[in-house]
C-alpha cells in the first residue's frame, strides 16, 4: 500500500511537468515549422522573381511595404532576401515574400521619358498678365526639342483663389537618367520665371492672414506688450517683441478684423524693440520696416 500511495504521488507530481514539456515541444516544433515555410515562401518568390525579372541589379525601385517608402538602387538578389540601398547610402535587407505582396516601381525602366509637372503660382494682381505668360510657356514648350511632342503638353490656367493665380504645366522630356532629367527641368523652369517677369508679373508668396475682433485684438495687444501705431489710434497699431528664439514677430493691425503677422530677422546691433523706445528716428525706421514687410505678404 505504502508503495502504490508513492508511485501515485510521483505520478501526480510528474504528470504536470510532461504534459508542460509536451507542449512547449508542439510549440517549438510549429514555430520552426513557421520559420521553414517563411524561408520556402521567400525561396519560391526568388524563383519567380528570377523567372520574371521585375528588377535587376543596379536598377532603382521604389516601393510602399506597410506603408512605408522604399527607394534606391539593387544592391544584390539573394534567395532569401533583396538588399536595397537608398540615396541617403542606408541599407535595406527585404525578404523576398515582401515583393509578392507589394507593387514595385521600375523607375529605371522609364524608356527615357519623364514628366515634368509643376504649378506656376502668379500673384492675383497680376490675374490679366497670365493670358500672356501661358502663351510665352506654350512657345517654350512648343520649340525644345528635349521635350517629347508625341505625348500631351498641357500649359493652361487651372486655378484663381485670394492667395495666388496656378497655372498648371505638364508635359514630357527626354532623357537617359534622373540627372538628365533634373538639368533638362532646372533650364526650363528658369525660362518659365523669365516668361513671368517679362511681362511685368511677379510670383505668389506665401500669407498667413489673423481675423480678429476688436476684444481679442486688443487682449493681443496686452499680452504681446505692443505698442499703439503712428496715429495713435486704438484700433491700429504697429510693435514688436522677442519671443525668446531671437526672431522678434512684428503684427500690424490691417484693420479692424485683419490682422497680418511677419517674422522678422535681428538687426545687425542685436536690437529687436527699437520700436517700443518712441524716441525720435530709431522708432520712425523701425515701424517704417514692419510695414513694409508685412506688406509685401510674408507669411
Amino acid at each position: 500500500d505504502d508503495d502504490g500511495e508513492f508511485l501515485q504521488l510521483c505520478i501526480a507530481r510528474v504528470a504536470p511537468s510532461v504534459h508542460l514539456g509536451c507542449q512547449l515541444h508542439r510549440a517549438g516544433t510549429a514555430r520552426k515549422i513557421g520559420q521553414f515555410y517563411i524561408m520556402l515562401l521567400d525561396c519560391m518568390c526568388c524563383t519567380f522573381s528570377c523567372l520574371q525579372m521585375p528588377f535587376e541589379v543596379g536598377e532603382e525601385i521604389l516601393f510602399r511595404p506597410n506603408g512605408q517608402v522604399v527607394e534606391g538602387i539593387v544592391v544584390d538578389v539573394g534567395w532569401y532576401r533583396t538588399l536595397i540601398r537608398s540615396f541617403e547610402r542606408e541599407m535595406y535587407v527585404i525578404p523576398n515574400a515582401v515583393f509578392s505582396k507589394n507593387t514595385v516601381l521600375n523607375v529605371t525602366r522609364k524608356n527615357r521619358e519623364w514628366r515634368l509637372y509643376e504649378m506656376l503660382c502668379v500673384r492675383v494682381q497680376d490675374v490679366h498678365k497670365v493670358n500672356a505668360i501661358i502663351q510665352d510657356i506654350r512657345r517654350i514648350v512648343r520649340n525644345d526639342s528635349r521635350i517629347i511632342n508625341k505625348l500631351h503638353r498641357r500649359v493652361f490656367l487651372d486655378k484663381i483663389s485670394l492667395d495666388d493665380v496656378k497655372i498648371y504645366i505638364s508635359f514630357y522630356c527626354e532623357a537617359s537618367n534622373r540627372d538628365a532629367f533634373m538639368a533638362i527641368k532646372q533650364d526650363l523652369l528658369l525660362a518659365f520665371v523669365d516668361c513671368v517677369e517679362r511681362n511685368g508679373a511677379k510670383l505668389a508668396q506665401p500669407r498667413t492672414v489673423l481675423e480678429m475682433d476688436q476684444e481679442t485684438m486688443l487682449q493681443t495687444r496686452l499680452g504681446l506688450g505692443l505698442l499703439p501705431g503712428p496715429g495713435g489710434s486704438g484700433v491700429g497699431f504697429t510693435g514688436s517683441r522677442n519671443n525668446g528664439s531671437n526672431i522678434p514677430i512684428t503684427v500690424q493691425v490691417v484693420d479692424s478684423v485683419d490682422v497680418t503677422a511677419t517674422a522678422v530677422p535681428v538687426g545687425g546691433n542685436g536690437s529687436s524693440s527699437s520700436s517700443s523706445n518712441g524716441s525720435g528716428g530709431g522708432s520712425k525706421s523701425s515701424s517704417t520696416k514692419s510695414s513694409s514687410n508685412s506688406s509685401s505678404g510674408g507669411g
